[in-house]
């Protein structure tokens, strides 16, 4: 894992591109079509998930305290959105995308239908894509955290990540459940708060559990293939350049 290099100044304008093509997407193919009005939910998610991607680009271990602190903490505040869209996939079931026997009973079959399917692949692709992105930039910030706390060696960044991954697990089932968004803790605190209380039990746990473990596997299996894990290029000022 210590030996993953940053990616190059020109790929990290490749992650804010395909990010921006494919919030252009979504706002073009879906919050635009009156056919898919259900979905238009999609490009503030898509949208609140690319932030953390883009915070992300700009953390550096070498940044003076306030500055690294501050963009820590507005990272952990919107990591969360990013893994949060794979959920958005059960909103396909607004589509009741089975074939009915006559008497109403479900077949087991799904049906033929263009739009559910070109929906599926939107919510789909999106999700993975914010999944993935939000993947690397979990890496890159465990990196540059680790680095600022001094204790670089993989046991702290494993430790580093299940503790992030549980914290946005967390904020996932706030969002999905109590229908807050990260802004709301910011404009609405003590509404906020308030919905925070007596809400937890072991159900809430058990989400919790599962979906850091969903979020540990999936980055495991991108750390070990090599792939978008690779640390961002936060820190600018080792190739000696500034961030853009």
């Amino acid at each position: 894992m210590s030996g993953l290099p940053p990616i190059s100044r020109p790929s990290c304008w490749a992650v804010r591109v395909v990010c921006w093509a494919a919030l252009l997407y979504v706002y073009l193919a879906v919050y635009l079509r009156p056919a898919y009005a259900p979905f238009d939910f999609l490009l503030l998610n898509v949208f609140l998930a690319y932030v953390p991607i883009e915070l992300a680009l700009h953390l550096d271990a070498r940044a003076r305290p306030p500055v690294f602190w501050t963009l820590f903490a507005a990272w952990l505040l919107f990591y969360p959105n990013a893994p949060y869209v794979f959920t958005d996939l059960f909103h396909l079931a607004k589509y009741e995308p089975y074939i009915l026997r006559e008497n109403g009973a479900r077949t087991g079959l799904l049906r033929p239908d263009l739009s559910m399917w070109l929906m599926f692949a939107n919510l789909g692709a999106s999700s993975l894509l914010c999944l993935l992105f939000g993947v690397a930039s979990l890496q890159h910030v465990v990196r540059e955290l680790a680095r600022r706390l001094g204790h670089d060696g993989w046991r702290t960044r494993v430790s580093l990540v299940l503790g992030l991954t549980a914290l946005a697990s967390t904020g996932i089932y706030i969002g999905r459940f109590l229908r807050l968004h990260s802004a709301d803790l910011l404009l609405r605190p003590c509404y906020a708060a308030g919905q925070l209380v007596g809400v937890w039990n072991a159900d809430a746990a058990l989400f919790v559990a599962i979906m850091t473990a969903f979020q540990m596997a999936v980055w495991v299996l991108v750390v070990f293939t090599g792939g978008l894990a690779r640390p961002l290029p936060g820190g600018g000022a080792r190739n000696g350049r500034t961030n853009g």
